[in-house]
This record gives C-alpha cells, structure tokens and sequence, in this order.
C-alpha cells in the first residue's frame, strides 16, 4: 500500500532540477560586479539598477563595463 505523499505534483514527481541552479543567479551577479565594477544585490539586474548604483557614487571599474552596458542596452 502507497502512502500519500503532498510534496509530489499530480504525475507523482518531485522537482529535484532547482538544486542545479541555486548558484546561477549568484554567478550572474559576480560576473556583473567583476566586468563592471558595481554591486547590485536584488534581482532582476538591469542596466536601470546599474546606473543607479554609479548615480549613487560607484563607478564603472571593469574591463567590461562598455560591453554589458551594450548588451544590456540592445535588450
């Protein structure tokens, strides 16, 4: 005889794929910090975030601060 289980969904499955991408935003943000410079500490980063951090008193440190500024900027 089966025990119910709640933490399954209706086919009976448990999601187990989140564990792969616990870090993902962390690394996201670290590369962010080192190509730029600037700390943004709540998601999602966006250019607007950026800028306002550099309005704040930070600056563009990076060697690739130009590069995601374009990338962010063709979004």
């Amino acid at each position: 005889m089966e025990a119910e289980d709640p933490f399954t969904n209706p086919m009976g499955a448990k999601g187990i794929g989140e564990i792969c991408v616990v870090g993902t935003a962390a690394a996201i943000a670290n590369a962010v910090h080192h190509a730029t410079g600037v700390r943004v500490r709540d998601l999602p980063i966006t250019l607007d975030k950026l800028l306002n951090q550099v309005g704040a008193g930070q600056s563009w440190s990076g060697s690739g601060a130009a590069v995601v500024v374009q990338v962010c900027g063709s979004m």
